[in-house]
């Protein structure tokens, strides 16, 4: 019995071994099956790997090659701009210099951005060598057409050269971009080179102006003199003119003349402190913008600027002077309401004149600034002011004059329609033949201030 149970039990045991002999030859066969397909796909990996780092070889590859040729195009435009300074049709060309010293600050800054790029920035290489070669083109030939503009031929000729030297050295900076080396010399170069240039432009500008550059300053400070002392007058003026009405007129008339005369000096205030707001910013643009020159030398540099000043301050003179001539006119009675809006109208339009002046070099955030444009504000709201007073006061004086046709007869009537349609037509005429004389004196006007700036 007990021999058929060991018989049984190493049957099993048996059976047991040959089920895990056949169970660990299936799993090394799975083994074997695994590692062969983990060297394929080992392979396959390296394979990707060789792949991928040929596609990124070939993509830098392509890329340089990419920015070899947008700089090689950078560069001959630059070289076509060099080529052009000795093409004899640019002769008929001219640039202002003032215009030529406003190219200056773009190209500065293309130069600064050179200075930021890293060797595998390649977008930032292209768009930076683009802007570049584009700048400094338009200056180069802008340089050359300025030359045209120097009395001495000798003195436009070594700006000429200047300007040729001026797009090597630039050329010299994209060959660095281009070869990835270091632009730091060359842009120190390239600046020096450039504020040459512009300097030679400044000499050509003092030359052209002759004796007035050295009188700027003065006939500056005499014309905003002239133009305190104009609108002094006459606010005092029409103080007095108010003070006589007031003691000799009785009635509409002095109804009338108090409210155009309040309406005045109401503006004649805000002009004041107009021009003392715009005093404020100019001191202020001049003390930012001189460096270490002196004030003159700050007019002399920046002299079409300070010409729209001494234009502006005259302009407000004329303007204050006509203002107090009108009211004068008006508060006589030897004069038409009509005027007193066209001289509102016009002093306002010179006190503009004088904002816009004082903008075009103001910091945007200044203070001084902020200040002058309220005080246009204040301007605009006391021209308004008068005119609104002037149409008040014109319905006044028409309703005291109103024609009384209750006891006309049918003739009389008749005859005042008739008269009224022959006044009618006449200033129907009047008006036509006004405007067409108004057009004319325009076109005359801006005529002379083409002239004048010219």
């Amino acid at each position: 019995m007990e021999t058929e149970i060991l018989k049984k039990s190493v049957a099993d045991a048996c059976r047991e071994r040959d089920s895990i002999q056949i169970e660990l030859m299936n799993i090394v066969q799975e083994k074997e099956e695994l590692k062969k397909r983990s060297e394929e796909l080992s392979y396959k990996l390296l394979d990707l790997e060789r792949q991928l780092d040929n596609e990124q070889k070939e993509v830098q590859r392509r890329l340089k090659e990419i920015v070899l040729r947008s700089v090689e195009n950078s560069e001959d435009i630059l070289k076509h701009a060099i080529h052009e300074v000795d093409n004899p049709a640019l002769t008929a060309l001219i640039c202002s210099p003032d215009y030529l010293r406003s190219l200056t600050d773009g190209c500065l800054e293309s130069l600064q951005d050179s200075m930021k790029i890293t060797s595998t920035d390649y977008s930032l290489i292209i768009t930076t060598a683009s802007k570049i070669a584009h700048r400094h083109a338009t200056y180069i030939l802008q340089g050359r057409a300025t030359c045209n503009t120097s009395p001495d031929i000798t003195f436009g000729e070594k700006m000429a050269e200047a300007c040729k030297i001026l797009g090597q050295v630039v050329l010299k900076l994209l060959y660095c971009l281009k070869e990835n080396q270091s632009t730091d010399v060359a842009v120190k170069e390239a600046t020096d080179k450039l504020e040459e240039v512009a300097s030679l432009a400044d000499s050509i500008n003092m030359t052209l102006l002759g004796e007035k550059a050295e009188t700027l300053a003065d006939l500056l400070e005499s014309e905003m003199t002239a133009m305190d002392k104009a609108i002094e007058e006459a606010a005092n003026r029409i103080q007095d003119m108010l003070t006589n009405s007031r003691a000799a007129d009785s009635g509409i008339k002095l109804e009338v003349n108090e409210k155009i005369l309040d309406s005045c000096t109401t503006l004649m205030q805000a002009i004041r402190l107009l021009v003392q707001k715009s005093r404020f910013l100019q001191a202020e643009i001049v003390g930012q913008g001189r460096g270490t020159a002196t004030a003159k030398e700050f007019y002399k540099r920046n002299h079409q600027w300070t010409d729209g000043f001494i234009s502006a301050a005259k302009a407000v003179a004329v303007a204050a002077k006509f203002l107090l001539t009108a009211a004068d006119k008006v508060v006589t009675s030897n004069g038409k309401l009509e005027q007193l809006v066209v001289a509102a109208q016009e002093i306002a339009a010179s006190t503009a004149q004088l904002v816009v002046a004082s903008r075009v070099k103001a910091d945007r955030n200044s203070n001084n600034l902020q200040q002058l444009t309220q005080a246009s504000k204040g301007v605009t709201t006391a021209t308004g002011t008068v005119v609104a007073t002037v149409k008040d006061c014109g319905q006044l004086i028409d309703e005291a004059e109103e024609l009384d046709v209750s006891n006309l007869t049918l003739h009389q009537a008749k005859r005042l329609e008739m008269d009224s349609q022959v006044r009618v037509l006449e200033l129907e005429k009047e008006l036509e033949q006004e405007r067409y004389r108004l057009a004319k004196l325009r076109r005359h006007h801006y005529q002379l201030a083409y002239e004048s700036e010219a």
